[in-house]
C-alpha cells in the first residue's frame, strides 16, 4: 500500500483525538508563542505552559467530529505546505492530496535537512528515530550520576525487551557482542545510538518506531522536561516530546537560532513531516479498522456543505453590492438634486434682494400707505439731516480751499486717496448715510409684510416692485419645500445605505468565518 494511500486512510479513521492534538501543534506552534511560555514559565517559576497550552487547544478542538476534523488536517497541511486547494468530490481526492502532502514533507525535509536524502515515510521515520535519539545523547554529559544511571538502565531494559532480530541488529550496528553501559554512554554523546535505531526501524518496522518515540518521550522526562501533554495513548509520546519547547528548538533546526533565521511558517513546514509520520505510523500499527470507522463519507459531506454555503454567501454578497451600488447611484442623483435646487434658491435670493435694494432707494419718492406714514416721516427726516451736515461740510471744506492757490484745488481733486472727496464726506456723513439706508429698507421690510398681509393701498411704482417680491417669496417657499423633500430621502437614502453595508459586513464576516474553517475554499471557484 502507498505512503498516500496509508496518510489518507490515517487522517480519515483515526480517532479525533489523533487529529486534535495534531491540529493543535501545528496551529498553535510559532516562535511567539513558544517564546512567550517560556518567560511565563520564568516568572512564574512553572514548567510545561506550552504543553498545557496546547492540552487545553486540543480539547477544545476535540468537541468536533472526526470528519470535521479530518478535513481540517487536510486544510492545514495543504496550507502550511502551501499546496493549491482542491475540491473533494469523491474518496480518491482525499487519497490524490495525501499524495501531494507526502510528496512536499518529503522535498521540505530535503530542502531543511541536508543529511536527509529519503524518497517515502520510511526513510522519514529512520531520519526521525536518529535525530531524536541524537539530540538525547547532546543533553546526557549535563546530568547528575544518578540521572545517567537512570537513563542507561531504561535504554538497557528497552533493547532487551526487543525482539531477537531487532536486537542483534542494533547490537551489529553499534559494533558491540554486549551492551554495556560504558559502551552505550559513548554511543549516546557520539550520535551512533541514534544511527542505530534508525537501522533498526528497517527490520523492526513501524512497531520499533512507536516503541523508540515512547522511550524519547520517558528520557526526556527524566533529563527535566515536564511532559504533561497527553491524551490518547499512541500519540502521547510524540505529543509530550514535540509539546515541550526545550526539547523542540533542537529538533526542529539545531538550537533557536533556527527561529530568528526563519519565519513561522517555515518551522510549520518542519512539523508538518513530523505529524504526517506519527499518523501514518500510529494507523499503521492500530488494531485493524471497520469500514463504520471510515470518515471519508462524513467529510465528503461537510466539504459539500461548507462549498454550498460560501457559494450563497457569494451570491447574497453579489447581490448586496449591486443593491448598495444602486443605492449610491440613487444618492448621489438627490445629492445632485438638492445642490441644484440650493442654486436655484440663492439665485432667487439674489433677485429678491436686488428688488428690495429698488424698494429702498426709492423709498422716499413713494406714496406709503397711511400704516408706513411714521416709517416715511423718519426716512424724511434723516434725509434732511443728511443734508444740514453735507451742507456744514461744503462751508467747511471751502474754508480750507479758498485760501488756497487754484492749481492746489486740482491737485486735491485729482489725488488717488480722494482727499477733496473726503474733506466733503466726514464719518459723520457716512453715518447718516447708513441711517437712512437702514431706514429705507426697515421701511421696505414693513411694506412687503403689509403687501403679503393683503394691504393694497400702495403707489403704482411701489406696488409693482412689491409683486415681484411677492412672487420671488412664492418661489423661495417653493424652493424649500422641494428641499425638504429631496432632504428627506436623502435621510432614507443614507439610512438604506448604512442598513445594507451592515448586512453587507456580516455576510461577509460569516462568509469568512465559513470560507476559514476549511482553508482553500475562499480559492476555490
Amino acid at each position: 500500500m502507498s505512503d498516500a494511500k496509508n496518510l489518507a486512510d490515517a487522517i480519515l479513521f483515526l480517532p479525533k483525538e489523533a487529529h486534535a492534538s495534531c491540529l493543535a501543534l501545528l496551529g498553535e506552534t510559532t516562535l511567539g508563542k513558544l517564546l512567550k511560555s517560556k518567560v511565563t514559565e520564568l516568572v512564574k517559576g512553572t514548567d510545561g505552559e506550552f504543553a498545557q497550552h496546547l492540552e487545553q487547544r486540543a480539547k477544545g478542538l476535540e468537541q468536533n467530529s472526526r470528519a470535521e476534523l479530518a478535513l481540517r488536517m487536510f486544510s492545514v497541511m495543504n496550507k502550511t505546505l502551501e499546496l493549491e486547494p482542491r475540491h473533494y468530490a469523491g474518496r480518491r481526492d482525499f487519497e490524490d492530496n495525501a499524495e501531494d502532502i507526502v510528496a512536499r514533507c518529503l522535498a521540505v525535509m530535503r530542502k531543511k535537512e541536508k543529511d536527509f536524502s529519503g524518497n517515502d515515510l520510511g526513510a522519514l521515520v529512520r531520519y526521525q528515530t536518529n535525530k531524536m535519539f541524537g539530540e538525547i545523547g547532546k543533553s546526557f554529559d549535563g546530568l547528575p550520576d544518578q540521572k545517567k544511571s537512570e537513563l542507561l538502565n531504561e535504554i538497557r531494559r528497552f533493547i532487551q525487551e526487543l525482539p531477537a532480530d531487532q536486537r542483534e541488529k542494533l547490537k551489529e550496528e553499534l559494533g558491540a557482542n554486549e551492551i554495556t553501559d560504558d559502551y552505550l554512554k559513548k554511543a549516546l554523546i557520539s550520535g551512533a545510538l541514534g544511527a542505530a535505531f534508525a537501522a533498526t526501524v528497517e527490520i523492526g518496522g513501524f512497531p520499533f518506531y512507536i516503541a523508540a518515540v515512547k522511550l524519547v518521550a520517558w528520557v526526556t522526562a527524566l533529563i527535566g522536561i515536564t511532559l504533561p501533554f497527553a491524551f490518547y495513548t499512541t500519540l502521547t509520546s510524540l505529543i509530550a516530546v514535540l509539546a515541550n519547547p526545550l526539547f523542540l528548538i533542537p529538533l526542529l533546526g539545531g538550537g533557536g537560532h533556527y527561529f530568528y533565521k526563519k519565519n513561522n511558517r517555515s518551522m510549520q513546514q518542519r512539523f508538518v513531516p513530523l505529524i504526517v509520520t506519527q499518523l501514518t505510523v500510529t494507523f499503521l500499527t492500530s488494531d485493524g479498522q471497520s469500514a463504520d470507522q471510515d470518515a471519508s463519507q462524513e467529510a465528503l459531506r461537510l466539504w459539500s456543505e461548507a462549498r454550498v454555503k460560501v457559494a450563497q454567501y457569494r451570491k447574497q454578497l453579489e447581490e448586496l453590492e449591486d443593491e448598495l451600488t444602486r443605492a449610491r447611484q440613487r444618492l448621489k442623483g438627490i445629492k445632485k438634486k438638492i445642490k441644484t435646487k440650493k442654486n436655484e434658491k440663492a439665485q432667487v435670493i439674489d433677485r429678491k434682494a436686488g428688488e428690495m435694494k429698488s424698494l429702498a432707494s426709492m423709498a422716499s419718492t413713494f406714496t406709503w400707505p397711511a400704516r408706513l406714514a411714521d416709517k416715511k416721516t423718519k426716512l424724511e427726516q434723516k434725509a434732511r439731516d443728511l443734508l444740514r451736515i453735507q451742507q456744514g461740510h461744503i462751508i467747511q471744506a471751502a474754508r480750507v480751499l479758498l485760501p488756497m492757490p487754484p492749481r492746489w484745488w486740482m491737485f486735491l481733486l485729482g489725488r488717488p486717496d480722494k482727499s477733496a472727496e473726503w474733506l466733503l464726506s466726514r464719518p459723520a456723513v457716512s453715518a447718516a448715510n447708513r441711517e437712512i439706508q437702514r431706514a429705507a429698507f426697515d421701511l421696505a421690510e414693513q411694506a412687503v409684510q403689509l403687501w403679503l398681509s393683503g394691504e393694497r393701498g400702495f403707489d403704482e411704482r411701489a406696488a409693482a416692485i412689491l409683486k415681484k417680491l411677492d412672487a420671488l417669496e412664492g418661489e423661495i417657499s417653493t424652493l424649500d419645500g422641494k428641499l425638504g423633500s429631496l432632504k428627506k430621502e436623502r435621510a432614507a437614502s443614507e439610512s438604506e445605505i448604512a442598513r445594507l453595508s451592515n448586512l453587507q459586513l456580516k455576510k461577509s464576516t460569516a462568509k469568512t468565518e465559513a470560507e476559514d474553517r476549511f482553508w482553500g475554499l475562499e480559492r476555490l471557484p
